[in-house]
């Protein structure tokens, strides 16, 4: 199945709450303005919303307040039994307990275990710090916890039915109850929160007294009301109960959260809660009486609803207070406050009257909006002072409509006098109506009216597509008037003498009346072409009194003379009705009749060539040619992702890998060592059962290698290269201007990645071709951040492989390998954090998510500083692994350096992009498999988001919408030529790592375990202890410095020897050690550069050069050692043999030097052993000495 998606929903309005449908499971909601954080659940009998932060912290200006709204507070305890539950020493200025009960006064520094304080609150004193403390014989708060699910009568709660939450007796006169009781009912789409609280007391028995209150927010549908039964009778007693009130049944729980608290521990007894989940009544138990608790404050929808009367008090307690009242209204009221920037205020007058105006003269302020005269009797100013160019004031008629229809009235301004009898009049009204209310095609209209003769008329209407003036009203244009779309009168359209309709942009026609003459003017360059839909065009005199020329449409044409046809056209010529006056005529007459023919005219001269015709259309696309055979890859990089999907509880996931080569991620977070066991090869184990759903992914990654090169011969010692191209990861950083495209940066072309606000651009985004410059396809915004990371890898001279030299002896373990976790709970708004590392080798969490590269910066080896300040609260681990090394053996003897090889690799990243179509799934790549990025829309896709197996395509899970855009990235690692592999040495002693897991009882510190001593990792729950945390100093147990709790999961990770050999020994002399054997291990390749997005395999480099013959080892005698010497020639040596197991030295003179490490045995020792140490006496060593 594909990888798991997170989304993140948020809102900004205060006491807003998802609901269940707005919040499915594994979505979160974050409400920006309250800072809390919901999420679903569903425990088998239906989906409810939670917080998942009961708390909040103040900050900025606000006061550092921390307050729950759910559950106990615990101190140094993980299971706290109260509201606040202090487990250790508890040190503050100074603490008032409020209560009758005793009072007792104690140091700052007490310890409070097993103490609780009521109503405490904090005050400086004068004197040393003091803790005043309300202490009682023992704890009298009873806490209570239960989710009624109405079970009894089915599998819901249904209208009218009851359900009891505790029932308290009283024992005797004069005791006190105080309860705290949180109710909470929820459906599939629907919340409700019900907070009770009360007084109770049993006076004289058995008279009662109580006070009982509750508060409630839903939003708009109420599942159950509090109820309080009392029975004042010898037995008296109270009930702390609800109903169910809503009319439909719930199918979910009613969760209740009860704090009791008895006036002294021995009435505890005299309360008793109902643990029964399923135990809903139809009715009031016998003899009690239903009270009914005053509701305070009830909040829907993340609004207050107050009852009749709203009082504020001000800032002075005292008389005067202002009181808002509110009679039952016919129709819903709203009263809109601006945002922090406005004001409202009354200077000098109430509003009164009942027409709910203003009267006296108060000054109104609205954000910018002013009123300074009373009743709106003078002017009213709308002013807006911001600068932006899309500023300026706003006046809203806005109607609420549950059904909008057509034709509804949306409001109207309204221009009112009196007539000269002092009668009110509407003279002028605009009116906004509904013309269409159909969603996706609605049309307004603004209507004009005005009193004409004594009656409202309406004089205009404004339509989305015209401006209609009615019932007579005139249009009159004082100068010009332009239209630049169709212009349609419904009556006469009346234009003065010499006023001019004026066609076209260039003002190409015209059509106006001189006073004396009318004119149709073709001003323009084209034609006049007159035109009808009908069959004819018409030339008359006035209105058609006299015809004067027609134009029949695919017939004649005809001219008129005193109303009297006498010219027509027709198929075959022309008839004229009339004689035919001419000074000339042309053609030969044949076709005319009653005419005497005239004598034959002279041949007309032949006509001019005619144009050139244009050019044919382009012939069609040649087809394509085939595609070429693709290289192979000997042995491709191997990169391995093993999903699973868990089932509830499972813990054991059956896969293959190479034990410490692999990263294990839950749900996308990469799990820490302690949290999974994987050292078999076969099994990963997790430490805590995954959950139903949970996907685990399995990562082992190894790098492939190209062929082997041959064994070039000894070649004679080269010069020292010296390591010509370093690492380099380079991120160059701008703050783009306006509109700006283009930014100058120096890169190698095809080696860099483009980040737009931390989006990775694909190749059709920018261009990135000339080395100098990156230019985006699009604009960017003022204030984006674009990064340029460019990445090369650095690489040293190859030198020849030496011959090898001899096996050292075996030498001690150095190291195991080592993973060291840090962790920090960072501060608000810090972003460094100071911890030892190497540079290169560490990964950051924030939370449990690693950061990229880009988040934070870690080049000193000494601190890490985030990009983004971390919150209050956030968890920092730093995760830095070092690769642990088997014992060394001791260097051999320095062999003859070999020729440099060359570097003839280099790193390759392929970019293909593709824009998909609707609904595409497959799209054609080639690439290695394991080695390519899937880009859509710049963001990466997770491995079980598409499918790329066979190198020539990439098949999505989920098919893309048209026009998305694919980015496949791969990379090829260029490699170097290939040296001859020497000798393999013989292998020193490796090591093997195993856990062993405990479970720990409460407080227990001292566990059994088997290790080497200084080989083992100690984790608690997860978490890596540093030395400090606890001693490992006998091999057979280890003991913590703090005890654990019960159930705390430890791990002891130990390092045990797999064998005599160890890893193969370093070539060459370095500091300390000794010079290189015969024949050594290949030259070692310059380090790589900083790690870039994984890309496609390519080939592997050629095979370097065959390195020359070198001079052979033809000189001296068996078991010689051979040297060069003065001449630089091969010679072997007759004084220095070695056959293997003996080195043997022979005429030494006074004067040679002979360094040994060891106990050195000889014939004859030459001085007098005065620079001799560590010798068993100086009368021993004098005696064999000679001068």
């Amino acid at each position: 199945m594909a990888d798991p998606i997170i989304k993140l929903k948020r809102s900004a309005v205060y006491g807003k709450i998802p609901t269940a449908d707005q919040l499915p499971l594994g979505e979160v909601a974050l409400n920006t303005y309250d800072g809390y954080l919901y999420a679903s659940k569903n425990v088998g009998i239906g989906t409810t919303v939670i917080a998942i932060n009961p708390f909040r912290v103040g900050t900025g200006t606000d006061t550092y307040n921390t307050y729950f709204t759910q559950g106990n507070v615990g101190l140094g305890t993980t299971n706290p039994t109260s509201l606040l539950h202090v487990d250790g020493t508890a040190q503050a200025v100074n603490f008032v307990g409020i209560n009758s009960g005793s009072v007792s006064f104690v140091t700052a520094t007490e310890t409070l275990t097993n103490k609780t304080l009521r109503n405490p609150t904090f005050e400086s004193g004068a004197n040393s710090p003091e803790f005043i403390e309300t202490r009682y014989a023992n704890a009298t708060q009873q806490d209570f916890v239960q989710l009624y699910t109405g079970g009894s009568s089915g599998s819901y709660f249904t209208q009218g039915e009851y359900q009891k939450i505790a029932t308290i007796t009283p024992s005797g006169n004069s005791q006190n109850y105080t309860f705290i009781i949180e109710i909470t009912a929820t459906s599939a789409s629907n919340y409700q929160i019900v907070r009770f609280t009360g007084g109770l007391r049993s006076n004289t028995l058995p008279d009662l007294s109580f006070t009982v209150n509750y508060s409630e927010e839903h939003n708009g549908v109420r599942f159950i009301e509090p109820k309080l039964w009392t029975k004042a009778t010898s037995t008296a007693a109270f009930i702390l109960a609800f109903e169910y009130v809503h009319n439909q049944n719930l199918y979910g729980g009613v969760n209740v959260n009860a704090t009791i608290i008895p006036r002294s521990n021995a009435q505890r007894a005299n309360v008793v809660f109902n643990t029964t989940q399923d135990s809903e009544q139809s009715s009031v138990d016998t003899g009690f009486t239903e009270n009914d608790p005053t509701l305070t404050l009830s909040t829907v929808n993340g609004i207050p609803i107050f009852g009749t009367q709203f009082q504020l008090e001000g800032s002075t307690d005292n008389d005067f207070e202002t009181i808002i009242t509110s009679v039952d209204a016919t129709a819903d009221r709203t009263i809109t406050f601006p945002d922090s920037t406005g004001t409202v205020a009354l200077t000098d007058s109430n509003i009164t009257g009942t027409s709910a105006g203003l009267s006296g003269t108060p000054d109104i302020t609205v954000g910018s909006v002013s009123a300074t005269t009373g009743a709106f009797s003078g002017d009213v100013t709308l002013t807006d002072t911001d600068s932006g160019s899309s500023a300026g004031p706003e006046l809203k008629l806005y109607r609420n409509s549950s059904s909008p229809a057509d034709a509804d009235y949306l409001g109207q301004i309204k221009f009112a006098g009196e007539s000269d009898t002092g009668v009110e009049r509407n003279y002028a009204k605009i009116t906004g109506k509904i013309l269409d209310a159909s969603n996706g095609t609605e049309d307004g209209i603004i209507e004009f009216a005005h009193i004409k003769g004594g009656s409202q008329t309406i004089t205009a209407r404004f339509r989305s597509d015209s401006l209609q003036l009615l019932n007579n009203t005139q249009l009159t244009v004082a100068g010009d008037a332009t239209f630049n779309s169709d212009v349609s009168f419904g009556s006469t359209a009346t234009f003065g003498d010499n006023s001019r309709l004026k066609f076209g942009d260039g003002e190409d026609l015209e059509i106006y009346h001189s006073g004396t003459t009318s004119f149709i003017v073709d001003k323009g360059t084209g034609n006049l072409a007159l035109g009808s839909n009908g069959d004819r065009v018409s030339i008359v005199k006035g209105t058609g009194s006299k015809t004067l020329a027609r134009f029949n449409v695919d017939s004649s044409a005809e001219l008129w003379y005193n109303n009297s046809k006498k010219f027509e056209t027709t198929g075959g010529g022309v008839t004229v009705t009339g004689i035919v006056t001419a000074t000339s005529f042309s053609g030969d007459g044949s076709g005319l009749t009653n005419i005497p023919a005239g004598a034959q005219g002279t041949q007309g001269t032949t006509g001019s060539q005619g144009t050139t015709g244009t050019t044919g259309d382009t012939g069609s696309q040649g087809t394509t040619g085939s595609q070429g055979a693709t290289g192979s890859v000997t042995n491709a990089p191997a990169h391995d992702v093993t999903s699973f999907t868990a089932t509830d509880g499972q813990t054991s996931f059956t896969v293959s890998y190479t034990a410490g080569q692999i990263d294990v991620y839950l749900n996308g977070i990469r799990l820490h060592e302690g949290e999974y066991t994987a050292s078999n090869g076969t099994s990963v184990v997790l430490a805590v059962g995954a959950s139903t759903g949970d996907i685990l992914d399995v990562v082992e990654t190894t790098l492939g290698v190209g062929a082997q090169g041959t064994q070039g011969t000894q070649g004679i010692q080269g010069a020292q290269g010296t390591l010509n191209v370093t690492p380099a990861h380079d991120v160059t950083s701008f703050t783009a201007t306006e509109g700006q495209t283009t930014f100058t940066v120096s890169y190698t072309a095809g080696q860099i990645d483009v980040y737009l606000n931390g989006v990775r651009l694909s190749a059709a985004d920018i261009t990135a071709s000339n080395g100098t410059s990156v230019v985006l396809g699009t604009a960017a915004e003022a204030g984006d951040i674009l990064d340029v990371v460019e990445t090369t890898m650095g690489q040293g001279a190859q030198g020849t492989t030496g011959t090898q030299g001899a096996q050292g002896a075996t030498g001690t373990f150095t190291g195991a390998p080592a993973r060291t976790d840090t962790d920090f709970i960072a501060t608000a708004g810090q972003t460094t954090f100071s911890v030892s590392y190497d540079v290169g080798f560490i990964d950051v969490y924030v939370n449990g998510i690693r950061l990229v590269a880009d988040d934070f910066t870690a080049t000193n080896g000494t601190s890490v500083v985030l990009a983004s300040a971390a919150e209050l609260g956030d968890s920092v681990s730093i995760v830095e692994t070092e690769q642990g090394q088997g014992p060394i053996g001791t260097q051999g003897a320095q062999g003859i350096q070999g020729l440099t090889g060359s570097f003839s690799g280099s790193p390759a990243r392929t970019v293909s992009t593709a824009t998909a179509t609707a609904g595409q799934t497959t799209f054609s790549v080639s690439y290695t498999a394991g080695y390519i990025d899937v880009f859509l829309n710049g963001i990466r896709l997770n491995s079980g988001e598409f499918t790329a197996s066979n190198g020539s395509s990439v098949v999505l899970a989920t098919g893309a919408s048209l026009g998305d855009v694919l980015d496949f990235v791969e990379m090829d690692l260029g490699v170097g030529a290939q040296g001859a592999q020497g000798t393999q040495g013989a292998t020193g002693t490796s090591y093997s790592r195993s856990t062993t897991t405990a479970t720990a009882t409460a407080d227990q510190t001292s566990f059994s375990v088997s290790y080497t001593v200084g080989y083992l990792e100690v984790y608690l729950n997860g978490v890596r202890l540093s030395d400090a945390d606890y001693t490992a100093t006998n091999g057979s147990s280890v003991v913590l410095a703090t005890g654990a709790a019960v159930n705390d999961i430890l791990d002891f990770v130990t390092f045990t020897s797999a064998g005599e050999t160890g890893i193969q020994g370093t070539q060459g002399t370095q500091g300390t050690q000794g010079t290189t054997g015969s024949s050594g291990s290949n030259g070692s390749n310059g380090s790589d550069g900083a790690q870039g997005t994984t890309g496609t395999q390519g080939t592997a480099g050629t095979q370097g050069a065959q390195g020359t013959s070198g001079e052979g080892l033809s000189a001296g005698s068996a078991n010689q050692v051979v040297f060069r010497n003065s001449s630089n020639a091969v010679a072997g040596s007759a004084n220095l043999t070695f056959n293997g197991t003996n080195l043997t030295v022979s005429g030494i003179s006074s004067s040679a030097n002979l360094n040994v490490v060891g106990v050195a045995t000889a014939n004859q020792f030459f001085g007098d052993g005065s620079g001799l140490s560590g010798v068993g006496g100086e009368s021993d060593i004098t005696s064999s000495l000679f001068s």
